[in-house]
């Protein structure tokens, strides 16, 4: 979670989207890292151009910095809410998805 939530090689919609399936299967979002931080706690830097992920499509950087944002809030409360919940929850709760897919497919 922690990498996701702090790198800079892939946009940060990308990183969301990354840490929401590993959230989905079961990963471990109250993981501390060295400086006993929480996932959450994070700053969400912005994608750095030119690293080896292409950048999208030009906006105006008012858009782009309003969307930034917005995906900022939306990644933190999806990690807040993560760590809060209990450990095997996300793992209950894809049991649970599963379990009703193939229900209603029959």
């Amino acid at each position: 979670m922690h990498v996701a939530a702090n790198s800079k090689k892939a946009p940060l919609w990308d990183r969301y989207c990354c840490a929401a399936r590993l959230i989905d299967a079961g990963a471990n979002a109250r993981i501390l890292n060295g400086e006993e931080n929480a996932p959450y706690e994070s700053q969400f830097p912005d994608h750095e151009p030119g690293s080896d992920v292409s950048d999208d499509e030009e906006e105006s950087p008012d858009l782009a910095l309003a969307r930034a944002e917005q995906t900022r809030q939306t990644f933190r409360e999806c990690l807040q809410t993560a760590f809060y919940l209990p450990p095997d929850f996300a793992l209950q709760l894809a049991m649970a998805r599963q379990s009703s897919s193939s229900t209603q497919a029959t």
